[in-house]
């Protein structure tokens, strides 16, 4: 055999080897391949994801308020109770004042009646003294004529 042909054969050989070292591959590639759609799905999620985890500042505030809120809803009950007590109050103001109104407004009526009374004293008074006038006016025009 010449040196050629055994150059040749050993290129074969050599080529054969590599060529059977790929095929055995070929498995693990179509495996790989197989997972190219789930890989590709995958990465379509990652925009849903990235805007996922821009939210977890959000969510984590929201969580850091939660015992806040929790104390104000614990707080409720106890302002309803002032609530009522402070609506019974103003209740009890109104009656109170209402009574009050009533007693002024009596006040006022009995004041205004007895203003018109002595207005009426005052017009008769008025009255008298004018007829007392003429009647001195009178009684002096006698004196003098005399």
């Amino acid at each position: 055999m010449s040196n050629t042909n055994r150059d040749l054969l050993l290129k074969i050989y050599k080529e054969l080897q590599e060529t059977k070292d790929k095929v055995k591959d070929i498995p693990e590639m179509k495996k790989q391949l197989e997972e190219i759609p789930k890989i590709k799905k995958q990465l379509e999620e990652i925009p849903k994801i990235k805007k996922q985890l821009e939210e977890i500042p959000k969510i984590k505030k929201q969580l850091e308020e939660i015992p806040e809120i929790k104390k104000q809803l614990e707080e409720i009950p106890e302002i309803k109770q002032e609530l009522r007590n402070i609506s019974g109050s103003v209740a009890r103001i109104e009656v109170e004042h209402g009574e009050k109104l009533a007693v002024l407004f009596d006040a006022f009526k009995v004041n205004t009646e007895k203003i018109e009374e002595q207005n009426k004293r005052l017009t008769k008074c008025e009255k008298m003294l004018e007829k007392h006038d003429h009647q001195i006016y009178i009684l002096n025009s006698k004196i003098q004529n005399t």
